[in-house]
């Protein structure tokens, strides 16, 4: 597997040495034991060599790797991260390093993982603000659902999710197109997470406040009664990305919706 990826890395780089120049490959890290580390770990820790940067990421489970408190887990989490970031700089010093956060929770019920709970919706925001209190790029999962299909379940756990990711200011946000825990994967999830980033995405951007965007001048022209209808700043910002434009979500009225099929989703 070590020879494998690190000529994967040449084959595309064109050499060893253009490779080790290049950061265009990620190195994803997981840990099957709390605080500890396996021999797959020093196998892609190698690859770094070969123009990899480093990810720590977390795949353990609550109450089994990891304490059963969320405080305990972001401990153990973050030992974890470091301790990785460190071996990365051991291995190629100047590694250029990613804050890595795949949260994830336990149900004792079922004996199951699961990623669409709001405790890791809370870690993701909690993983954000470590990854900035150490100046570090940050990763994590989302928009995802422990639903098996692509019912309301999954459209309130992907938002919850993509929502906290988002909005906690995380740089690089994966798992679009993923369900059922991360098992399953389709081409129709995708289309829909896509809608939800726009959402979350306008959010995020929020409301511009300015001279020229709280509209004194067009405000007082119009006046008392007027409409704003005809006059161009209205145009200017219809035109612009002042209002999120929907790809899928329906905002038409009743009968319009019977007359083109009365479909959902």
């Amino acid at each position: 597997m070590q020879a494998y990826l690190r000529s994967q890395l040449r084959t595309i780089h064109g050499g060893y040495h253009q490779s080790s120049r290049s950061n265009t490959a990620a190195c994803s890290s997981g840990f099957d034991y709390a605080i500890a580390y396996r021999s797959h770990y020093l196998i892609r820790s190698s690859t770094i060599h070969g123009g990899t940067f480093f990810e720590g990421d977390l795949f353990g489970c609550v109450f089994g790797d990891f304490p059963g408190n969320l405080a305990g887990v972001l401990t153990v989490h973050n030992a974890e991260v470091l301790s990785g970031i460190v071996i990365s700089q051991l291995v190629r010093k100047g590694t250029p390093v990613v804050y890595g956060s795949a949260w994830t929770t336990f149900d004792m019920r079922q004996a199951n993982v699961v990623i669409g709970a709001p405790e890791t919706a809370l870690m993701r925001i909690a993983g954000a603000q470590l990854a900035r209190f150490y100046h570090i790029p940050s990763h994590t999962i989302g928009p995802d659902s422990d639903s098996h299909c692509l019912d309301e379940q999954n459209a309130w756990e992907k938002f919850l999710t993509l929502h906290s990711a988002f909005t906690s200011g995380v740089n690089l946000v994966v798992n679009a197109g993923m369900f059922a825990t991360g098992l399953t994967v389709s081409f129709e999830q995708l289309v829909l997470d896509n809608e939800m980033a726009g959402i979350v995405y306008r959010l995020v951007e929020g409301i511009e406040i300015s001279p020229q965007t709280i509209a004194l001048g067009v405000i007082k022209r119009v006046g008392p009664k007027g409409n704003f209808l005809e006059e161009p700043h209205t145009l200017k910002y219809l035109r612009s990305s002042e209002h999120w434009e929907p790809k899928l979500s329906s905002r038409c009225v009743y009968e319009k919706w019977i007359e083109d099929g009365g479909k959902d989703v």
